[in-house]
């Protein structure tokens, strides 16, 4: 089964200290998604411009918290794709927050 490769390596929201958490709600109004903490060079998460700091909050319209969570969505949508001989190039949404 294909996998994708992301570029990106993430910390989740909701395991961030309380504090932190508290201070990003009141400042920036986000309580959940993935900080991105590292994007590869030349990935495509590059080219489409996403940048350490951003904060990916939801994926194909469904909020995410957990980097299990996105796995598994990129998961099931390669298992879709393999079982209806897709290519893999379709285009998906994702709700980025720049740098906070």
């Amino acid at each position: 089964m294909p996998r994708l490769h992301l570029g990106m390596t993430f910390s989740p929201i909701k395991f961030l200290d309380p504090i932190c958490i508290e201070r990003m709600t009141r400042k920036h109004n986000i309580d959940s998604g993935l900080i991105v903490e590292q994007v590869s060079k030349e990935s495509h998460a590059e080219k489409i411009g996403i940048r350490k700091g951003d904060v990916i909050e939801s994926f194909n319209g469904k909020h995410i918290s957990t980097t299990i969570e996105l796995e598994s969505m990129l998961i099931d949508m390669c298992w879709d794709h393999f079982d209806q001989r897709k290519k893999l190039n379709t285009e998906k949404d994702v709700s980025v927050s720049e740098n906070i």
